[in-house]
């Protein structure tokens, strides 16, 4: 049984919890879809896009050398800021064997220690600008300042603690607890960045680790659950749309809510038949109802002044769904971006199948797009006051990369 499976088989027994067996069944689900569509889904075409005259800048490199070409990452010297990290596996194709970190300017090194499937499930190792770096040594958490020879270790998650969250001033860096490597627990870590202090955050009674969608400038972690369900009403064939999420900042000591916001586009929904899963349900007469398809995390600016939630809707357009908030002033407005593959050439476009925010500064955000290999090929930077794209830049990080700033989401 590869690792993997062995989280699947530990999580789903009687004996844990609920979110951490929900967790790992997303995990694993997300698996066998990269797994089938690396062999099943035949080669994607390129074609246009056209976005308000926006033109392609840059050009996309090859993909790297083997890892065994790399020096190993030093520890006595900076190296400076990380692109994306490549986690590399031993012949049977599951067991981690380090990763690869590609630095912004070209360098590439090998990373001591490990960096699994599980991290790669859930949340990325560098930070927002790829400053820091989360990776596994031993018994303990490393965190490491690329700019500088500053480190920080922690056991307190476990040999296997995964970034889960960070915030966009990088001051602070969220895990969640892994304690044997072979499974998630329901524990989250605040790690302080300035000075390395670990502090166990609380959930509050109804909250679970599987929420956190972030952590905000200023410390305070932010969960999301369920909210409204979208419209209009579920039709007989499979649908999928874009509804309401709700999100609540806790105090990062006793889990009380603080703060709440409902922010539209920020929770995917799916139509389902759910007489095929009800017994009791007459077998022609199917009973179609919404359910929740995935979770979104929030992106804050690091002001704490905005946020943002990213959707993807697929079809014969790509419209990425946004969920703008003022943090300040509690106002929220939906903000839809239509990527339409006409108009002038560009290579790599009609393989997005996902796009994930990156960074959100000066009412800019910027997101990556990640095809169904999970390669990420196109940087997108959009306007949200305006609704329309400002630059589109094509990029090669390599299949299984995990860049800077790209912040979990679970499928």
């Amino acid at each position: 049984m590869n690792e993997l499976g062995q989280l699947y088989h530990e999580a789903t027994a009687t004996t844990r919890p609920p979110s951490a067996q929900a967790v790992t069944q997303r995990i694993q689900r997300r698996f066998r879809r990269r797994r089938a569509g690396r062999y099943g889904a035949g080669v994607l075409v390129a074609v246009a896009l056209v976005l308000g005259g926006v033109a392609w800048h840059g050009a996309g490199t090859m993909p790297p050398a083997p890892i065994d070409t790399a020096a190993r990452l030093p520890a006595d010297r900076p190296v400076g800021r990380g692109e994306y990290v490549q986690p590399y596996f031993a012949s049977d194709g599951n067991t981690p064997r380090n990763a690869l970190l590609r630095t912004r300017s070209g360098a590439r090194y090998v990373v001591p220690g490990r960096i699994g499937p599980s991290a790669a499930g859930m949340g990325t190792p560098l930070s927002p600008t790829g400053r820091w770096l989360v990776s596994s040594i031993g018994d303990q958490v490393v965190v490491r300042d690329l700019t500088a020879k500053r480190t920080y270790r922690t056991g307190r998650a476990g040999a296997d603690g995964i970034p889960v969250a960070w915030s966009s001033n990088e001051r602070w860096l969220v895990l969640r607890g892994a304690p044997d490597g072979n499974h998630i627990d329901d524990t989250l870590f605040r790690v302080d960045l300035h000075s390395g202090a670990v502090l166990r955050l609380a959930t509050g009674a109804h909250r679970s680790a599987g929420e956190i969608a972030a952590i905000l400038p200023n410390g305070d972690p932010v969960f999301q659950v369920p909210g409204s369900r979208p419209t209009p009403k579920p039709a007989k064939e499979s649908l999928l749309k874009s509804g309401s999420g709700v999100y609540q900042v806790a105090d990062p000591n006793t889990g009380a809510l603080r703060t709440a916001y409902t922010v539209p586009n920020a929770q995917l929904w799916h139509s389902e038949d759910v007489a095929r899963i009800d017994p009791a349900a007459p077998k022609h007469q199917p009973r179609l109802a919404w359910m929740p398809s995935t979770r979104v995390p929030l992106i804050v600016s690091p002001d704490g002044g905005q946020g943002a939630a990213v959707t993807t809707r697929y079809g014969r357009r790509s419209t990425l769904s946004l969920g703008v908030v003022d943090l300040r002033h509690d106002t929220e407005r939906a903000v839809n971006v239509v990527v339409d593959a006409n108009g002038t050439t560009a290579d790599g476009i009609a393989a997005v199948r996902e796009w994930r925010p990156v960074t959100l500064d000066h009412g800019r955000l910027t997101v990556l797009g990640r095809t169904g290999m999970n390669a990420y090929v196109v940087r997108l930077t959009i306007d949200l006051a305006h609704g329309n794209a400002l630059a589109v830049q094509k990029i090669h990080y390599p299949e299984d990369s995990l860049p800077a700033g790209a912040v979990s989401t679970e499928e």
